[in-house]
């Protein structure tokens, strides 16, 4: 095969781990000597992505199918693959948020399910939504069909590969996504638990409020991407209502004024339900931020191996996560034990571990 490469997504424009994962491919494509074409709907922002990431590799855009952006998913997808066709004979093509647009590739790689949660979610009031469940299962069989096409099908998580098997019957390769490593400074910590999400309703943030409603002595930051600015000021009202001034959001920040805040934090609190597999919690334990996440998904089962009190903690109820919380806060001695567990362990999923999988798996196409 060629030693022409084609990345494509459907867009990279916000501040997520699928816009990152995709810049670091491009990395690790072109440090193995090859041409690398991007293509996207719409072009990248890329002045947003330098501020947030830090960096950006050097990388040719291309339109991806710019017609078919705006009509409904099944027929857009089609169409994409239709233009993609006949590129496919010469270049390899890479597809790096299938989840979003599986579109058959010679590697195609799954970052979340999100769609699947109404199938998954045990006693969820989804559940009984029957045209949420339907809309799901539907999805499910056309991600089937398309990702049975793709010769290497990548998985984020452990987590997402089952579910992904579960829903299709595909096994996919676990490539756990690239984390940068962050400096930790023991004696440089603060009372502060970050939350590192994009503000964006389905991340749960509203339970951050309840949280630090009960610890109103220790100070609560979430930091991330503008996803949606409905949500961002529905939170905003709600702090002031709550009198909450120990909660502080950030959107958007640039990327050094963010690891500061990851560097200063003792607790790193995640609240998105049946996540897959979050960048910026590997990112917080690298720099001794001790996990408290929901007790479900990637961060449960992938990052903290299913084991609490041994990396972090998983809770299912606010009052748990308070405890957890207040125990790590108030006892020095349970926190620096834990953070110094924490550090190691984020190295398991560090950008050297993502490059040697990810190049290995490419290498093979090219043979």
């Amino acid at each position: 095969m060629s030693k022409q490469v084609l990345v494509f997504a459907p867009q990279l424009k916000t501040l997520g781990g699928g816009e990152y994962v995709t810049l670091k491919m491009i990395e690790c494509l072109k440090n193995l000597g090859l041409k690398v074409k991007l293509a996207t709907f719409k072009p990248p922002k890329w002045s947003l992505l330098k501020d947030f990431f830090g960096y950006l590799p050097e990388v040719s855009w291309l339109p991806l199918c710019q017609q078919a952006e705006n009509l409904p998913s099944y027929i857009r997808d089609l169409l994409t693959y239709t233009h993609l066709k006949a590129r496919k004979k010469k270049w390899l093509l890479i597809n790096a948020i299938a989840n979003e647009m599986p579109i058959p590739s010679h590697i195609s790689y799954i970052h979340a399910l999100h769609f699947a949660r109404p199938l998954i979610i045990p006693s969820s009031s989804e559940v009984g939504v029957s045209k949420k469940v339907v809309g799901a299962r539907l999805r499910s069989k056309y991600l089937a069909l398309s990702l049975k096409l793709s010769k290497d099908v990548l998985a984020a998580s452990n987590f997402t590969a089952s579910i992904l098997y579960q829903l299709t019957g595909i096994q996919a390769t676990i490539v756990y996504p690239p984390c940068k490593m962050l400096l930790y400074e023991p004696e440089g910590k603060h009372k502060i638990v970050i939350t590192i999400s994009r503000f964006s309703r389905e991340k749960n943030l509203n339970l951050v409020l309840s949280i630090a409603k009960c610890l109103r002595d220790v100070k609560f930051m979430v930091v991330g991407g503008m996803s949606d600015a409905f949500y961002y000021e529905e939170l905003c009202k709600e702090i002031k209502r709550r009198s909450l001034n120990n909660v502080h959001m950030i959107p958007n920040p640039p990327r050094r004024i963010y690891e500061d805040l990851v560097s200063r934090s003792m607790v790193c609190l995640h609240t998105t339900l049946y996540d897959s597999f979050p960048i910026s919690l590997v990112e917080a334990l690298s720099a001794g931020a001790v996990l408290v996440v929901h007790k479900s998904g990637g961060p449960w089962k992938d990052i903290l191996k299913e084991r609490q009190g041994l990396y972090g903690y998983a809770y299912q109820s606010v009052d748990e996560a308070v405890s957890y919380i207040n125990g790590l806060i108030s006892d020095e001695k349970l926190y620096r034990e834990i953070a110094e567990r924490a550090y190691k362990r984020a190295y398991a999923f560090s950008e050297n571990k993502f490059k040697q999988r990810f190049s290995s798996i490419v290498l093979r196409h090219l043979k």
